[in-house]
């Protein structure tokens, strides 16, 4: 049976989110290797000019629907048993906890199949939800966008040594122990920068009292806040380009994509060394924030207690700060700081290569099912 699936219809956000993102990456992959795909845009829909052809032929495939092929839910949780047909029903699951809450169990437990994006994803769900069927399909690098050849934005903090991180204000991504070892790493004489790609469009709360801590820090005039979406990811990988090492201090990930996209450009990255960070970063490829404590997952917003993630304690924000000296100390000797073992890690995460995974996920699935 395996090898029959020729489509999707897709139920997703269209935004400039991770999930909006991943939905319209695999609705172009699925173009691309020319299958059915009818795309059902969820909620209110941003314009994102760089998929405006994809997005035009798979919202045109309603038309053609087939209702017999897989429902793929690239959702968040929450609205997870939301499908389209009556094909069978998949679940993208993007969770970085190590627990699921109450409401979320009961819709993934009405799936036919869940795929997550990495090993340490299927392990939770096999610890948290054993007998639903998983399978890992790992997402993609648009190496088209983010790649070593990407020119930066001329002139931003001249010569000085300069780190970014890029991912939404919140807790779990560790944006505040990031500020705090920057400050603690450098002096006011020293030529660095941290950039902070960083908008959280779900709060605004929460991007003033983020753009607050680095207004009112020693360094804050060596700190540059993005606070706003781009239009195009052409211009985050060209405010990437001008960084020297990307900082990516998570808690938890399901997948963090960003730093996988600073090292197909060739970036150094600074990673904790956990959760879905494992899968892909190394000693080899990274420099590893290594956690020795964990603690339960709470920020008072979007976690409350369910599931536990990595500790940021006294122990992690030194490792911070040596591997930040580190890569200034390399850059103002004029050491080349390329990272080709990060290239050659991503090179074959494609997004092409996550339809394909997907395919054979559904497939054998299939092949389970009706034997």
């Amino acid at each position: 049976m395996a090898g029959l699936t020729c489509g999707f219809n897709i139920l997703g956000l269209v935004n400039r989110t991770a999930y909006g993102y991943h939905t319209l990456n695999i609705a172009r992959a699925a173009i691309d290797v020319a299958l059915d795909v009818s795309l059902w845009p969820f909620g209110e829909i941003e314009y994102l000019p760089e998929f405006h052809k994809e997005y035009s032929k798979a919202v045109a495939g309603q038309e053609t629907c087939d209702y017999t092929l897989p429902s793929v839910n690239i959702l968040p949780l929450s609205m997870s048993c939301l499908h389209v047909g009556g094909g069978p029903r998949v679940a993208w699951v993007a969770n970085p906890s190590t627990k699921f809450r109450a409401h979320h169990a009961l819709q993934l437990r009405s799936q036919d199949l869940a795929v997550v994006p990495s090993k340490w994803a299927r392990s939770v769900i096999e610890q948290e939800l054993p007998g639903i069927p998983c399978s890992v399909v790992p997402e993609g690098v648009d190496t088209a966008v983010f790649h070593p050849n990407v020119e930066p934005f001329a002139h931003l903090f001249g010569n000085a040594t300069k780190f970014i991180s890029v991912g939404k204000w919140e807790t779990r991504k560790g944006q505040n122990e990031l500020v705090r070892a920057f400050n603690k790493a450098f002096e006011p004489g020293d030529r660095v920068a941290l950039i902070l790609v960083c908008h959280n469009h779900q709060n605004r709360d929460v991007n003033r009292y983020w753009c607050d801590l680095c207004r009112n820090c020693k360094l804050a005039d060596k700190i540059l806040v993005c606070n706003d979406h781009f239009q195009f990811q052409e211009e985050i990988a060209r405010l990437m380009a001008c960084a020297d090492c990307g900082v990516f201090p998570s808690r938890a990930q399901a997948w963090c994509s960003e730093a996988l996209e600073m090292m197909g450009m060739g970036k150094p990255v600074i990673v904790t060394n956990c959760s879905a960070h494992t899968e892909h970063c190394n000693r080899n490829n990274s420099l590893l924030i290594d956690i020795d404590e964990r603690e339960t997952a709470n920020d008072g917003i979007w976690f409350h207690g369910d599931g536990d993630w990595a500790r940021l304690g006294s122990a992690q924000e030194e490792q911070m700060v040596g591997h930040m000296r580190h890569i200034h100390v390399l850059k103002q000797a004029g050491e080349d700081l390329f990272n080709q073992a990060g290239v050659e890690t991503v090179q074959p995460l494609t997004w092409r290569n996550t339809v394909n995974r997907l395919l054979h996920a559904v497939d054998c699935f299939g092949q389970e099912y009706t034997g």
